[in-house]
């Protein structure tokens, strides 16, 4: 089945375009710090695109609601509120493709790239 799914993700992102993403700033989740997207809403409209496409599997199994917070995770933890971290000069990079990865939070390693599909 993730062999038809990245088939089908690959026809939806043939008309999305690549988009720049600049990190700025740094946010949080319970237990996780993150870099923060300067505008995260071409990010989420990649997904939100995405989602249609698979309405039947909703973002995280609808765990944190419709909403999604496109980040970069830089630490998790019980202590993470207590984490000092460095200022930085925000980043910009091409979002140009998408990992679709499958694994388990509870393995040791837990995420394993199955294919990488190209926007545009």
């Amino acid at each position: 089945k993730l062999r038809e799914a990245c088939d089908k993700l690959e026809a939806v992102c043939q008309s999305i375009a690549p988009v720049e993403v600049t990190l700025e700033g740094y946010g949080s989740f319970p237990n996780t710090a993150y870099m923060k997207l300067a505008d995260p809403k071409p990010v989420q409209k990649i997904f939100a695109e995405i989602f249609t496409a698979f309405p039947d599997y909703p973002p995280y199994g609808v765990r944190f609601g419709n909403s999604l917070s496109p980040h970069v995770t830089v630490a998790q933890g019980d202590d993470v509120e207590n984490l000092t971290l460095p200022d930085y000069e925000p980043i910009t990079f091409s979002v140009n493709c998408l990992h679709v990865i499958y694994g388990s939070h509870d393995a040791p390693y837990p995420f394993i790239t199955f294919d990488v599909v190209k926007l545009g």
